[in-house]
C-alpha cells in the first residue's frame, strides 16, 4: 500500500484526528452491513488521495459512479478571484485621494454605482493621516466543507469505499459531513459562504470578498485588528471558524498570490501583485514534465 492510499485511510478512520472520531463520518461497515442498513440503493463512491506536498487532499469521486451526472444545478457559484480582490484595493486608493485633493477641503470622494447613482461621502478624520496604510489578510474557515451536514434522508448517497491497508479489504463509510468532490456540495457550501459575506459586510458593515472558503480582507491600520475580532467572534457564533489566523500585514497571501499594500495609499498609489514563493518554479516544473513526456494527461490539462 503506497503512502497515499494509507493516509487516506488513516484520515477517514485512524485515530484522534480522523472524520469517523470527530463526527464527519460514521463507519468502517462491511458490504453486507451497509447493504443492511441502505438496501441495494445504495451506490458507494471510492475515495482516494492527492499528494499536494505538504498535505493528502482527500476526495471523494462522485463522478465516476454518475452520482454528479443526477445533479441539476440552474444557480451560477459567484466567487470574487484575484481580479476582484485588486478592484477592491482600488477603490480603497481612489477614495482616500480624492479626499485628499478635494478642492473644497471637505475630504469628500464620489462612487460611482452600478445603477448610475454617485455615493458623495467623507472621509473618516482617522483615515486622514499622511501615515495611515492598508493591511490585509485571508481568513480561510476550518475544514470548510466539513462544517456542513448530510442530509440525514440522503445518508445512502454518501457512501464511500476505502481499502484497509492492514487487511486489504473494503470498508464502507457513511460521510455525515459535506463530501469534496460532489457537485452538490459545492453548490450548497456556496450558499452559505455567500451568505456569511452578506452577514459580513451588510450587518457588521465590515467590506470583504470570498472565494469558497478564503475570505479576503482590506481594512485601514486605524481599525484593523478591531475589524478582524468582530469577524472572528460574528464567525464563532455563527459555528464558524477560520484556520489561517495570520496578523493583518501590508504585505499578505491571498488565493496564491501576494498582495504588497505598501505604496496604494502613496501619493502616487501603486499596487504590486506577483506569485507567492516557489510557484512559478512549480509551474516551470510541470511543464517541463510534460515536455519530457511528450504528452498530457486530461486531469493535468
Amino acid at each position: 500500500v503506497d503512502k497515499v492510499s494509507e493516509a487516506v485511510y488513516n484520515q477517514t478512520h485512524g485515530g484522534p484526528e480522523a472524520e469517523t472520531s470527530k463526527g464527519w463520518a460514521k463507519g468502517p461497515f462491511t458490504e453486507e452491513e451497509i447493504i443492511a442498513r441502505h438496501g441495494t440503493s445504495c451506490v458507494p463512491c471510492r475515495r482516494f488521495g492527492i499528494d499536494q506536498g505538504d498535505k493528502i487532499r482527500v476526495i471523494d469521486d462522485f463522478s465516476e459512479n454518475f452520482h454528479n451526472a443526477c445533479v441539476t444545478q440552474y444557480d451560477k457559484v459567484t466567487v470574487d478571484g484575484v481580479d476582484a480582490i485588486a478592484s477592491f484595493i482600488k477603490l480603497w486608493s481612489i477614495c482616500v485621494e480624492q479626499a485628499r485633493k478635494d478642492a473644497q477641503g471637505q475630504w469628500r470622494f464620489r462612487i460611482l454605482l452600478d445603477s448610475g447613482e454617485t455615493l458623495v461621502r467623507v472621509l473618516h478624520p482617522q483615515f486622514r493621516n499622511d501615515d495611515e496604510h492598508l493591511l490585509g489578510k485571508c481568513l480561510d474557515l476550518q475544514a470548510a466543507y466539513r462544517q456542513l451536514a448530510v442530509r440525514p434522508s440522503h445518508a445512502h448517497l454518501s457512501v464511500i469505499c476505502i481499502k484497509n491497508p492492514v487487511s486489504g479489504r473494503a470498508e464502507f463509510f457513511e460521510v455525515c459531513a459535506m463530501p469534496f468532490g460532489a457537485t452538490a456540495a459545492v453548490h450548497g457550501f456556496n450558499r452559505v459562504a455567500i451568505a456569511l459575506e452578506t452577514i459580513i459586510t451588510k450587518i457588521f458593515g465590515i467590506p470583504c470578498t470570498h472565494y469558497f472558503d478564503d475570505f479576503t480582507f482590506i481594512v485601514p491600520s486605524t481599525l484593523g485588528q478591531e475589524f478582524i475580532e468582530i469577524v472572528k467572534e460574528g464567525l464563532a457564533f455563527l459555528g464558524k471558524g477560520g484556520s489561517k489566523d495570520v496578523p493583518l500585514d501590508r504585505t499578505f497571501g491571498s488565493l496564491g498570490v501576494i498582495f504588497d499594500l505598501s505604496q496604494v495609499l502613496a501619493h502616487k498609489p501603486f499596487l504590486f501583485v506577483s506569485n507567492k514563493p516557489g510557484r512559478a518554479d512549480a509551474i516551470r516544473k510541470s511543464i517541463n514534465e510534460v515536455l519530457d513526456a511528450g504528452e498530457i494527461a486530461g486531469v493535468v490539462a
